[in-house]
């Protein structure tokens, strides 16, 4: 997963990738270092394959203080996906690749989930520059998302 630099207000590219390693245990490396990993022991069968792929954004919303409003917590930039790329969060040329780096299955079909549209939305869309591609995001509590 590639985070554009923009994200953080400089000129670096943020790499995020998923491995499998020698002990069959899913590495998390961030910048080309190893910063977690899942161990396949915790998992009855290992690793031997996945079943679904998801992705998106998400936040915490625990409706603290005296009114019991929504989190003002933004998701992406806190840019509704309606304002398209340049504004809102996106992720594309979503699919899942070999180690190659090739297209191994595109996905034609995607489920989606937003459980508070007035606070945060989504759009799924594709084009032959993008692949598969999504807006996403949102402002958090604002006057329509009380």
């Amino acid at each position: 997963m590639k985070v554009q630099p923009s994200l953080f207000g400089d000129q670096l590219t943020r790499f995020f990738f998923f491995t499998t390693n020698e002990h069959g245990n899913w590495d998390l490396w961030f910048n080309r270092i190893r910063i977690g990993f899942w161990p396949s022991g915790n998992y009855r069968d290992g690793f031997p394959d996945a079943n679904k792929a998801k992705w998106g954004g998400e936040i915490m919303n625990l409706r603290t203080g005296t009114g019991r409003r929504h989190t003002s917590t933004q998701m992406g930039s806190g840019h509704f996906s309606g304002e398209g790329r340049g504004r809102a969060a996106y992720i594309k040329n979503m699919g899942i690749f070999n180690e190659d780096d090739e297209l191994y299955y595109d996905p034609d079909e995607m489920d989606t989930l937003v459980t508070n549209p007035m606070c945060y939305d989504l759009s799924m869309l594709e084009d032959s520059h993008n692949g598969h591609y999504m807006t996403l995001g949102g402002p958090g509590y604002n006057q329509r998302c009380p």
